[in-house]
């Protein structure tokens, strides 16, 4: 039985008259992976970077070897170090994938748009067009646990926003992209030891930067990698900070995901649309927690 609490415009402290841009992260998702999977475990899985809808993470990187001692390299087959380095950067990496809030004046009727949880597009590609859901993080909690969880020798953890950047044909194997392999270092070290140094030095290049088009997002990753074989999942008990229903999402989905979540912690709202602008529908205060 979910416990209810009275409506009061000005209840919602996370969707009205907010102001802190870095304290939530945002993730969209269905109503069915979220009732099935992240309510009923507590858990958020870290996908597979080749899981991801941007040709630059699924498809296989093209790597050219440099040399710091101007030697001959022409022994190196391009296409076998590109495949080897792909399989071994891509392959040991997992992340989450979040939204941010932009800039935000404290005015809610102005900031929808700035808001993690106020993308259109996002709702429609992630969130089972608009059926789906927006699950609300603090990101510090965020971080925390990933440190706690994973930071035990055996990963390396990034996290951070996803920068937008265009870059274009004629510069794309310069060494500062993280696509160029030094053979002087991968000699010395040896493959495994050069890749974990590769990640190290180009890591924000190689899974925080995407092309400007992506930009809307606003994305906030967090990255674990290293060898596993078995997938990861990030422990979230006690981590949600707010539920955003999707315009269309139906009310026995968000029945269960209220009765799923701690009605006391919870934050709950549903996107509306009033004409071409997305809005609060103020409906589903009846079970968000009073500010005492």
């Amino acid at each position: 039985m979910v416990d209810k609490f009275k409506k009061g415009i000005g209840d919602s402290s996370i969707f009205q008259f907010f102001k802190d841009k870095e304290r939530f992260l945002y993730h969209y998702t269905s109503a069915k992976i979220a009732i099935d999977y992240i309510l009923k475990d507590k858990q958020l899985k870290l996908g597979r970077y080749t899981n991801t809808n941007d040709p630059k993470e699924t498809k296989t990187w093209q790597f050219s070897v440099g040399t710091n001692d101007k030697r001959d390299l022409s022994g190196y087959n391009l296409t076998e170090v590109s495949e080897r380095f792909t399989q071994a950067l891509k392959h040991k990496t997992n992340l989450a994938c979040f939204s941010q809030d932009e800039a935000l004046t404290g005015d809610h009727t102005k900031d929808i748009y700035a808001r993690g949880f106020g993308k259109s597009r996002m709702w429609a590609q992630y969130a089972d067009s608009h059926k789906g859901v927006c699950i609300v993080f603090e990101k510090p909690a965020v971080r925390k646990a990933v440190t706690d969880q994973f930071g035990n020798g055996r990963f390396r953890l990034y996290g951070g926003p996803v920068i937008y950047k265009n870059h274009f044909i004629t510069e794309a194997n310069k060494p500062v992209h993280g696509f160029t392999i030094n053979a002087d270092y991968l000699e010395k070290l040896g493959f495994d030891e050069y890749v974990k140094l590769h990640v190290e030095n180009y890591h924000k290049a190689l899974f925080f930067e995407k092309v400007a088009d992506w930009g809307s997002e606003n994305e906030f990753r967090v990255v674990v990698f290293g060898e596993r074989e078995e997938e990861l999942f990030l422990n979230i008990d006690g981590m949600i900070a707010g539920v955003l229903f999707g315009t269309d999402c139906s009310e026995k989905d968000i029945s269960c995901i209220v009765a799923a979540c701690d009605s006391k912690k919870t934050q709950f709202e549903q996107i509306v649309w009033k004409n071409c602008t997305p809005w609060y529908s103020f409906s589903r205060l009846e079970w968000t927690p009073r500010k005492r």
